[in-house]
């Protein structure tokens, strides 16, 4: 993957930072300027329900709900309390096919490791260990991806803090990851040239 950078602008008022990469790709310019680059948020409602993605980013119905509200206060807050390495990246690449802003990234040992902020709790497995939902891990996995094609290094993981009960969960870029993101983003592709609306959905969680 070739990857051209551009750098972060300098701190102002505003704290925030922008990243963004575009990739050259061997395939013809038509097909590049019609592909529709996918927010990874729009990934995390795709796991979430499948006919909302489809509602949302095709027909481009969008009903916010008190819990969208709730989420948004909660970056805001988090933003004026400030704390370690609260800043906005915004990521983009043509190649992946992808884009998203990051809520924060901190650097441990060398290496950088994006973080995602959520409102609620988190999910709990087998003997009640914490673990991400389905969606909230593939956002943050596709985060990291998008990381090590800015970066040109590897990425480790991802991590999600729960707010409401106070955990933070450990997401692996592992292989299996990698393709999970892939076949996220080929879904989400999928669906996107569909003329018909995915069922509704079976999620108990709705």
């Amino acid at each position: 993957l070739k990857v051209a950078s551009r750098p972060p602008p300098s701190h102002g008022a505003d704290s925030r930072k922008a990243l963004h990469s575009s990739a050259t790709m061997n395939t013809p310019s038509s097909t590049i300027q019609h592909q529709t680059i996918i927010n990874v948020s729009a990934l995390q409602a795709l796991f979430y329900c499948p006919r909302q993605f489809y509602l949302q980013e095709v027909e481009g119905i969008h009903t916010p709900n008190a819990e969208v509200y709730s989420g948004l206060r909660l970056h805001t807050e988090l933003e004026r309390d400030g704390g370690d390495a609260w800043d906005h990246y915004v990521l983009e690449n043509t190649d992946l096919g992808i884009c998203g802003k990051v809520d924060a990234l901190k650097t441990e040992a060398g290496q950088i490791i994006p973080y995602a902020h959520k409102k609620g709790r988190c999910f709990r497995g087998e003997n009640n260990a914490v673990q991400a939902w389905p969606g909230d891990r593939i956002q943050v996995l596709a985060y990291a991806v998008l990381l090590e094609a800015e970066l040109g290094k590897t990425v480790p993981e991802g991590r999600i803090r729960y707010h409401a009960d106070n955990v933070l969960v450990h997401v692996p870029l592992n292989a299996a990851a990698r393709e999970d993101v892939k076949a996220a983003i080929a879904q989400a592709q999928h669906l996107q040239t569909s003329t018909t609306r995915p069922p509704v959905t079976t999620n108990e969680n709705l």
